[in-house]
């Protein structure tokens, strides 16, 4: 009875605090450099922006790209797995009609 007890005091761990995951979560998260813009012009600026611009949107296809190529491959393999299993489940019904002829024949 003691030895249940000592267990179940080690096994228990202490319930986080929301403050705790918060804080841990804050950390995970990436923070840009801030430039001040307040020394260049606006034409530079324009410039930068659109440069930032062009690249997050690059990112994006990408992304788009390669999330449309895990569908593809995803497709392929549940097609091939479906067409498998018809042939398999086929298989098993015509193996199942032979053995129901098989005790026919038997039980006559």
């Amino acid at each position: 009875m003691e030895i249940q007890a000592e267990k179940m005091k080690t096994t228990t761990k202490s319930p986080k605090l929301k403050n705790e995951s918060l804080s841990t979560e804050s950390k995970k998260i990436k923070s840009s450099k801030k430039h001040c813009l307040s020394g260049m012009s606006y034409s530079d600026i324009a410039k930068r922006k659109k440069e930032q611009n062009r690249i997050a949107a690059q990112r994006y296809r990408e992304k788009q790209r390669a999330a449309q190529e895990a569908e593809n491959k995803e497709l392929e393999y549940l097609s091939k797995r479906n067409a498998f299993l018809r042939f398999e489940a086929e298989k098993l019904e015509k193996e199942i009609e032979e053995i129901k002829s098989m005790m026919l024949k038997f039980i006559q």
